[in-house]
């Protein structure tokens, strides 16, 4: 009696570990499948952030090339606007009573990155038959304001040398000049001293003066 109950027990306990066995490998083989499928989301998620990112990068890169294109052609458009202004001045000042004297058609004074320095382009313009091959000289004056008083400086207080002449119907004068560290121009003076023609001044306002 007592061994078929030890063989009964020994019977139940048998299946009751197997059938833990069984339910501990279902739970490890979903548990397996889970972290698999797991991984495999992760991985989608980091090749979705990867790509996101990637696009944003382009897309900065697009906008800055558009940005640098949009920008050339603005530059272009401003660069052949004033060239075709210019053609348009000197056909008529070469044209049969166009203008009758030397002119100062263009003057343009710009600010520079280091403090008081700027830099400056004139263009001078002879009528076609109004004269022969000018020569001579052409001097740079400022008129500053210093100290509260408006004061006349001159090449050498600006760091400029005379500019030579010599031009049949135009020539372009550029150079660079530095106002005192005290001084807020107010007026720039082109002061030609030409050969067998006497002496010419032009002024021109200066930027923010106008």
């Amino acid at each position: 009696m007592k061994n078929n109950m030890l063989a009964r027990w020994l019977t139940y306990s048998l299946l009751a570990n197997l059938l833990l066995a069984i339910a501990a490998g279902y739970l490890w083989l979903r548990y397996q499948d889970r972290g698999q499928a797991l991984s495999a989301v992760q991985r989608q998620e980091a090749g979705t952030r990867q790509a996101l990112l990637q696009g944003q990068v382009e897309y900065q890169a697009l906008l800055s090339a558009q940005g640098s294109l949009q920008a050339r052609l603005l530059e272009q458009d401003k660069l052949l606007a004033e060239q075709a202004q210019q053609l348009v001045l000197y056909r008529q000042v070469l044209a049969p009573g166009g203008a009758q004297e030397l002119m100062l058609t263009e003057g343009e004074i710009t600010s520079l990155p280091d403090t008081g320095k700027f830099l400056f382009r004139l263009v001078l313009l002879q009528p076609e038959g109004k004269g022969g091959r000018i020569t001579g000289r052409a001097r740079i004056r400022v008129q500053a304001r210093q100290q509260g008083e408006i004061v006349a400086l001159s090449e050498q207080a600006l760091g400029l040398a005379p500019l030579l002449l010599d031009f049949q119907y135009f020539q372009i004068l550029t150079g660079n000049l530095q106002l005192p560290a005290d001084a807020e121009g107010r007026q720039l003076e082109l002061l030609l001293e030409l050969d067998g023609r006497g002496n010419k001044t032009f002024r021109l306002a200066w930027p923010g003066n106008t």
